[in-house]
């Protein structure tokens, strides 16, 4: 979480621009799969963004992005880091 809402858009695009240039070049499987689990990581930059847009008051928009948004995300990199890093390097080993 980060200080302001500026930071924290700014790390969000920084972020994506990043997985961007990353998804450019020539990756493998793996690569592919963690650049990936880097993204939605860092989507929650952008939840952050709206909480900070929204100056944090105890609202209804504050109770959706806290209550359903911020889990969901949070949800979103252990789904997939269970599905999909871990059986990918379940299955390299078995090979």
């Amino acid at each position: 979480m980060c200080y302001n809402f500026e930071v924290s858009l700014g790390t969000g695009i920084a972020a994506y621009t990043l997985g961007y240039v990353l998804f450019q070049r020539n990756l493998n499987k793996k690569e592919i799969q963690v650049v990936i689990a880097f993204l939605i990581f860092s989507s929650i930059q952008f939840v952050d963004a709206v909480l900070w847009y929204s100056e944090m008051k105890k609202d209804l928009l504050n109770y959706i992005v806290t209550s359903v948004v911020i889990p969901i995300f949070l949800s979103a990199q252990v789904i997939y880091n269970i599905y999909f890093i871990c059986k990918f390097q379940k299955l390299h080993h078995l090979v």
